[in-house]
């Protein structure tokens, strides 16, 4: 398993981004576990599902 961790400033979460949010859906795809806050969150999933982890949360799929 593969450790995430994501920081957002408060401009971010105002413009209404949700780490929280994104990190327990992006999960949810990729097999692995994860959430927090608006502002900071964790993830942990498995190390073959990096890329595909990160494509759904660059990509905008959540």
């Amino acid at each position: 398993m593969k450790k995430i961790s994501a920081r957002a400033n408060l401009d971010i979460v105002k413009k209404g981004t949700n780490l929280g949010n994104m990190m327990r859906e992006g999960c949810k795809a990729v097999g692995g576990e994860g959430g927090g806050h608006s502002i900071a969150a964790g993830a942990r999933i498995p190390k073959e599902s990096v890329g595909k982890f990160l494509e759904i949360l660059d990509g905008g799929e959540i």
